[in-house]
């Protein structure tokens, strides 16, 4: 059973084995379009009520229209609509997802009361409200924006219901089971609904995941691509100009690159750049940005970073890259340019300084750091 489950949850579940961070990053890009789902069905469910209500005043005996007309026009429209409103307020959506769960279990005991009046009297009457309950199970499974676990309970309270009070009417054997039946058929394909769209909405969010991965990220050495740091330089910019504060910038190029690439062939030169890659992202912080800048260029971004701390982590890169084992390549040196954020700076100028640092490090031996 255990194995069989390893085999099957997978296909329905493309997240089945995803970290927990990972699920709750599903959970906040799937929650504005199942917010704004909940937002129009609920309306539409609730102006369909009302049309409802007026179709009791053609059927309902005047016994139990008073009851009828409680329920699908002063009760339900107006939950509906309240529900549909609280949708703008986002700190209120568990709240929503909760009341939304219980709207179609206070919709079906009505209904189950309504059909309690119906039934002693005109069992036919009563009968041709029947299919609503069938409806809402699977207006909970497929239509609503309740996720699986919600509509499951929600689902289980009103078949329990269901059936207890029809067996406490007593009704004929026969008309129970063609009910269950009918219930059945709506929670499989209720089931079915759900299980396909949470899949396609899961593979979604991973293929757009992969595709934002691709699009900003330098296949070769894993760290952002130039247009994506470039990105998030304009954000730093942009933050300090709001905000103040200060950034500064690590332009860094490998030393004698061609010179690896000629003696030790382009896969050993790939590996460097790779190597090179992963000791950047372990020598800077959390908050720092790192990605290839171009060919053997990398640039690296140290929010609130002023230019002599800057100046240090360059370094302490600079004598680890030095120290470090890049087998099967030769010692690997790199030269470094730092630049501070100065007022009226823009992505060009800044990058303008860093570089000149750079090519100062060049001209002046290469293996060391320069401050523009």
């Amino acid at each position: 059973m255990v194995r069989a489950g390893r085999i099957v949850m997978p296909v329905l579940d493309p997240l089945y084995d995803a970290s927990s961070e990972q699920r709750r990053a599903f959970e906040e890009w799937d929650r504005p379009s199942r917010t704004l789902q909940i937002r129009s069905i609920t309306f539409l469910t609730g102006l369909l009520y009302i049309v409802f209500s007026f179709i009791d005043g053609m059927l309902l005996p005047a016994y139990a229209l008073p009851f009828g007309t409680l329920m699908h026009l002063y009760v339900l429209p107006p939950l509906l609509f309240v529900i549909s409103a609280m949708t703008y307020v986002k700190k209120l959506y568990r709240v929503t997802v909760v009341i939304l769960a219980l709207s179609p279990v206070i919709a079906n005991l009505g209904n189950l009361y309504l059909y309690g009046i119906l039934y002693p009297v005109s069992p036919y009457l009563a009968e041709i409200y029947t299919p609503e309950v069938s409806l809402s199970i699977i207006w909970m499974f497929a239509i609503s924006g309740l996720r699986l676990p919600f509509a499951l309970a929600s689902a289980s309270v009103t078949i329990a219901a269901h059936l207890a009070y029809e067996l406490y009417l007593g009704i004929p054997f026969e008309v129970l089971c063609i009910h269950s039946l009918w219930i059945v058929a709506a929670v499989s394909f209720g089931i079915l609904s759900a299980l396909i769209l949470d899949k396609k909405s899961k593979q979604i969010f991973l293929d757009s995941r992969e595709l934002e991965y691709l699009a900003t990220t330098d296949k070769l050495s894993g760290l952002y691509n130039r247009m994506k740091i470039e990105a998030y330089c304009l954000e730093e910019i942009e933050r300090v100009r709001r905000y103040g504060g200060t950034f500064s910038i690590i332009l860094l190029d490998i030393d004698h690159f061609k010179e690896i690439n000629d003696t030790c062939g382009h896969n050993v030169g790939d590996h460097v750049i790779q190597k090179l890659a992963q000791i950047m992202s372990e020598s800077v912080r959390s908050v720092d940005r790192t990605g290839r800048w171009g060919g053997e260029e990398f640039l690296i971004l140290l929010p609130e970073t002023g230019g002599e701390q800057a100046f240090g982590v360059a370094e302490h890169l600079r004598r680890h890259i030095e120290e470090s084992d890049f087998s099967p390549a030769c010692r690997v040196l790199i030269s470094a340019g730092v630049a501070e954020y100065a007022p009226g700076d823009t992505i060009e100028k800044i990058v303008q300084r860093a570089d000149e640092a750079l090519y100062a490090a060049k001209e002046g031996g290469r293996n060391q750091t320069r401050l523009g």
